[in-house]
């Protein structure tokens, strides 16, 4: 059996899936052991696959601030959602049938949902996520509902060979630097990509040219690999997008005063 999640007396089990990870087009299938040591009065008991983007933040004095750092004060907040599974089935009675009680002892129920092709991977960002979980909903009568929920990933594959042929073309950009407010010659610094469209986990090789024709010797050459991510809220009339950097720096060898 997969990873078990124990909530008191409710676990939920994925089928032969150790870390609850899925592809686009598999089945999520599983097994939902709930455990009573005493007689419960309910209406039913609920499970639910979700799947779900949702964005939200606060802009304050023309700036957008992930939705947690900012106070409540704030009245400019956007807020978006996109279902991408949404099966709901109950175990045992209905949402608004008859109460009836269910006896002290062990129950095991099996559930199983196809995730569909489209469903985009799973994502945890400042300002947003991609979630997918199973939701386990005890109903009771007179009291509050008692949630049980476990996440689990889906990642959609992404082959970019069936993609445009110009994600595969290399990249060159050229830049020159002057030094000492163009009393000496510049730095021209050439950069080149084997292609332009990468896959998470590729490595992504970079090559350099670098022509210091200055009198000044450069100490090292930083090169940054950024990521930045679109989240888009549309409404009638307006949409919104905000970026999210996430840098990461390395350095190579110096380069002297004319090294080519």
């Amino acid at each position: 059996m997969g990873d078990a999640k124990k909530f008191n007396n409710c676990v939920i089990v994925f089928d032969q899936n150790d870390f609850g990870t899925y592809f686009t087009g598999q089945i999520v299938s599983g097994k939902v052991i709930i455990t009573l040591e005493k007689t419960k009065k309910l209406k039913g008991i609920k499970l639910q696959v979700c799947g779900f983007a949702a964005c939200q933040w606060r802009e304050k004095y023309g700036q957008k601030i992930a939705v947690a750092k900012i106070d409540g004060k704030d009245k400019h907040v956007y807020f978006g959602r996109e279902d991408y599974i949404a099966s709901t089935t109950f175990l045992v009675g209905s949402e608004f049938g008859n109460n009836f009680t269910m006896e002290e002892g062990t129950y095991t129920y099996t559930f199983s949902c196809p995730i569909p092709s489209h469903c985009p991977s799973s994502f945890e960002g400042t300002y947003g996520h991609i979630r997918y979980l199973v939701r386990v909903t005890f109903i009771r009568p007179g009291a509050a509902d008692r949630v049980h929920n476990v996440g689990f990933t889906v990642l959609m594959p992404l082959d970019l060979n069936k993609d445009s042929k110009l994600l595969e073309a290399p990249a060159t950009n050229d830049a020159m630097e002057n030094v000492c407010f163009f009393l000496a010659k510049p730095v021209h610094l050439t950069v080149y990509l084997q292609q332009t469209g990468y896959v998470p986990g590729q490595f992504i090789l970079i090559s350099a040219d670098v022509d210091n024709k200055s009198t000044a010797d450069c100490k090292k050459i930083n090169y940054n690999a950024e990521l930045t991510r679109h989240l888009q809220l549309r409404d009638t009339c307006f949409a919104y997008r905000l970026r999210e950097n996430m840098p990461c720096q390395e350095s190579v060898r110096p380069c002297t005063a004319t090294d080519t």
